[in-house]
């Protein structure tokens, strides 16, 4: 039986994603779950660190990746490469049980159908993955977007979240979960829930919160 899984945090952007991820594996350690980093060719930032907030990659790198199946999904965006990276999966699972990371509500898709499909290749067996939907009504992402400070075209964003509401419609079903994301440490609990509820139903072990961590351990 797999002693590890995959969990994939679907929405838009303005969903609050990020915000829950973080706080999931603030609430279950990171000794039961981490982020693992997409790979991009945008340069890299002040503060950021290659490995950690993004694998930095020229884009002759990126498509040689693409060709030997260590990037299983990617897109272009506002002119850079952005992909979900399979070394960085396998180096977050060699330190944690559950590998965790946000996509855009049509990249998951590829993204899961690939996985496995390329570790088979690699000879290695295939990993639960669990994908999750985070949606907030589209009135509150838009106010979200306006709010963004981070240079976002506001007019651009707004069809980008109409064409998200079609692709969320066609695949709802194909979500594993879906929550509204109205209440963020209801959402952040229900999530948690989800995956404890999931990793011991793949794995037959048990995930533990921090905080009951710390009630065992003192």
């Amino acid at each position: 039986m797999n002693k590890h899984m995959i969990v994939m945090i679907a929405g838009s952007t303005g969903a609050g994603k990020t915000t829950i991820i973080n706080k999931v594996i603030e609430k279950l350690g990171k000794d039961s779950i981490d982020r693992f980093a997409s790979c991009t060719t945008r340069p890299m930032r002040n503060g950021e660190v290659d490995g950690k907030d993004y694998y930095f990659l020229s884009e002759d790198e990126f498509y040689q990746k693409i060709q030997t199946h260590q990037i299983v999904e990617a897109k272009r965006v506002y002119g850079n490469l952005y992909g979900t990276y399979l070394p960085a999966i396998h180096d977050t699972l060699s330190h944690t049980k559950i590998a965790i990371k946000d996509f855009d509500v049509d990249g998951y898709r590829n993204a899961k159908e690939r996985i496995n499909l390329y570790r088979k290749k690699q000879g290695k067996e295939p990993l639960p993955i669990i994908t999750i939907l985070v949606d907030i009504p589209d009135n509150e992402l838009i106010e979200r977007v306006k709010s963004r400070n981070d240079n976002t075209n506001v007019a651009e964003r707004e069809k980008e979240l109409i064409k998200d509401r079609i692709i969320k419609n066609k695949n709802r079903y194909r979500y594993n979960y879906h929550i509204t994301n109205e209440n963020l440490d209801k959402s952040v609990n229900q999530i948690c829930e989800i995956i404890k509820s999931e990793f011991y139903k793949q794995t037959g072990q048990s995930l533990t919160t921090t905080q009951e961590n710390e009630r065992i351990t003192g």
